[in-house]
Order: structure tokens, then sequence, then C-alpha cells
């Protein structure tokens, strides 16, 4: 039997807690990096990457505009993080996770089409 076949490897509830915790995690960064951004005027390559920002004319006017939407991306983030380990550790339903998946989702799709559209406007 393989490790990834193996029950004892990793459980469903032991992957979901994991992924909750990357995201209460990368929800804490977006907030920094966006603190930083607006600070210094330049874009994370994890926004936008090197062969992008060369196409932007005011990366300063970009970074002012993304920042904002990094936020509101950041909490969706931490928001889906606090709510999973709520889950884990109280009685509230699953379907509440459900619905904060669904709303990180929406929040990811709606960034990167903010990011085209800067992309676009600067």
């Amino acid at each position: 039997m393989t490790v990834l076949a193996s029950k004892t490897f990793m459980d469903q509830s032991t992957v979901l807690l994991i992924a909750d915790i990357i995201l209460l995690i990368v929800g804490i960064y977006l907030i920094a990096n966006s603190r930083k951004t607006k600070e210094t005027g330049k874009v994370s390559e994890v926004i936008l990457p090197p062969e992008d920002q060369k196409m932007i004319k005011s990366m300063k006017d970009f970074a002012v505009f993304i920042a904002g939407r990094e936020i509101v991306l950041a909490i969706v983030c931490i928001a889906y993080g606090v709510i999973g380990l709520l889950i884990r550790f109280t009685a509230l339903p699953y379907v509440i996770h459900f619905a904060t998946l669904v709303i990180l989702l929406l929040a990811f799709l709606w960034f990167t089409n903010e990011v085209q559209s800067g992309k676009r406007k600067y």
C-alpha cells in the first residue's frame, strides 16, 4: 500500500485544516504586502509578474489601485481560515465552510479581474 493510499497518512479533515491555516497565513501576508505596496509604490511579483509590470505606464497609480483590492482579498482569506478553524473546534455546521469557500473563489476571481483591469487602465 502506498503512503498516499494509507488512511493514516492524512485524512480529509487534516487536509482541510492545513488549507485553513495556509489561507489564514496568505491573508496576513496579503495585508502586509498591501501596506508595503502603498508605501513603496511597487507591486510584488506575487501579484503581478515582472513581464506584466513592464507593461504598466504608471506603477505608482497601479500600486494604489491594487493595494485596496488586495486588502479585500486578504480579509476574505483570513475569514475563510478563521471560520474553517472555528468549524473544526466548535459545533458550527460545515455548510458555513462551503459558503465561505464559494465566497473565497468569487473573491479570487474578482481580484484577478481587477488586476487585469488595472493593467489595461494604468
